[in-house]
């Protein structure tokens, strides 16, 4: 494989971590980590080990530090004796390398037995300055590529991973039970190893390319409309998830958005590439990672389940394209548009703050301007949107100051072109 090969435009990074913990993490920009310890029921003498998970973010070598601190009491004050080769230890990171620093220890007398021993864990990194983020806010798609076997990727995803910080540090527990074994002579040196670096990255484009017919069999083969309504429910909890609870017009709307960008873009909006969306490209990756997806999961429930964000990232894209000739108002070039749907797409998935805008720019403005384009097997009526749009408007203006109140100017305006439209065209079942 040729190591200078730069990574490939067509291929997502995957989220090897994830498809380890089951999703949980610490997610930072530079790097995401868990911990996990196993066996968590140890006998005195019994070797344990602490495995510590770092997935690189970025294009560059980092240096990763992680600290250790072990308990030298029990809760009655009574001494506790846990022996390991290091409580600092520092190891470099490749560009988006993903790998699993191994930390023996063993627990030894006086110890006494008891429950919930405390281990707590600190991971820190050191980045040169000049860096790109390359993977994900969510780690991305399952990998098709990892260097462990089946049976090894099993054993780890049965470890449970910590990933809840508490004033920066992760806290691990473990019980010892009232049973000594014979002293252990298992060295207690720690180890990192390496699990998919950059050069896999051609392996998993080779393989997402192998599933693009499928993919594209498996978008357009059911019906228009059959994922609105897992779409919708999907978009309710996930936005209620980040702290804000939509109005049932706003759900609509947002649903209508995605659902179009899922099935109808393709041949109603002009350029349109199913190929180059986010959501396709994942799709042929999370098909390579799974051959049995696509004989026990319809469209929908594959979008809701690994597609959800990037959908609603080209959503987002494709929304301001729509409203770009429809206002005046300055939306942002490219760039900007492009940054904009990044921050939305890493505020859903759990980073950083967000704000009502995430709601209506310009995803609901966009499912106000395409909601009579999307076909569903029921047809739902297009006054109830502008009633329930209106609703949810007059209660959420006094939430937004200074230049973002625009956007209900902007969608007043896309509410009467809707209204003036169905008087035109009359409400009629298609």
């Amino acid at each position: 494989m040729d190591r200078r090969r730069q990574p490939l435009s067509t291929v997502i990074y995957p989220d090897v971590l994830g498809a380890i913990t089951g999703g949980g993490r610490v997610g930072t920009e530079h790097i995401q980590y868990a911990v996990g310890i196993f066996p968590a029921r140890i006998y005195l003498n019994q070797p344990l080990e602490l495995f510590v998970l770092v997935q690189s973010m970025v294009n560059t070598k980092m240096q990763v530090k992680v600290n250790i601190k072990l308990p030298t009491s029990d809760r009655n004050g009574e001494r506790v004796l846990i022996e390991t080769g290091k409580t600092t230890l520092v190891t470099d990171l490749k560009p988006a390398e993903v790998g699993i620093i191994h930390i023996p220890m063993v627990v030894r007398p006086p110890t006494k037995p008891g429950p919930r021993f405390p281990i707590y864990v600190q991971v820190t990194t050191a980045v040169p300055e000049k860096i790109k983020v390359v993977r994900p806010a969510d780690g991305g798609p399952p990998p098709s590529v990892v260097e462990l076997s089946p049976f090894r990727l099993q054993a780890f995803r049965e470890v449970r991973f910590e990933s809840q910080l508490s004033d920066g540090v992760l806290k691990l527990f473990f019980n010892l039970e009232p049973s000594v074994l014979p002293p252990s002579k298992t060295p207690l040196q720690w180890r990192y190893e390496s699990l998919w670096d950059q050069e896999h990255l051609e392996e998993e484009e080779r393989m997402a390319q192998s599933k693009t017919q499928e993919a594209h069999r498996i978008a357009v083969a059911d019906q228009h409309g059959s994922a609105y309504d897992l779409i919708y429910q999907t978009t309710a909890e996930r936005f209620n998830a980040r702290g804000f609870p939509l109005h049932p017009g706003e759900a609509r709307a947002i649903a209508k958005m995605l659902t179009y960008t899922l099935e109808e873009a393709p041949s109603l909006a002009a350029g349109h590439r199913m190929q180059d969306q986010q959501w396709f490209k994942r799709l042929r990756q999370v098909l390579a990672s799974n051959e049995s997806l696509s004989q026990t999961m319809k469209l929908g429930e594959i979008v809701v389940k690994y597609l959800y964000e990037s959908l609603v990232y080209d959503s987002i894209i494709l929304a301001f394209g729509l409203l770009r000739p429809r206002t005046r108002e300055d939306l942002g070039d490219n760039e900007e548009q492009a940054i904009y749907a990044t921050r939305v797409f890493k505020w859903l998935v759990g980073q950083g703050e967000g704000d009502l805008t995430y709601v209506y720019l310009p995803l609901v403005l966009g499912g106000v301007f395409v909601d009579r384009m999307v076909k569903l097997d029921q047809p739902d009526n297009p006054w109830e949107l502008v009633k329930h749009i209106r609703e949810a408007a007059r209660g959420r203006q006094k939430a937004l100051k200074g230049e973002a109140t625009v956007i209900f100017t902007i969608l007043e305006n896309l509410v009467m072109d809707a209204e003036d439209e169905i008087h035109r065209t009359g409400y009629r079942k298609y």
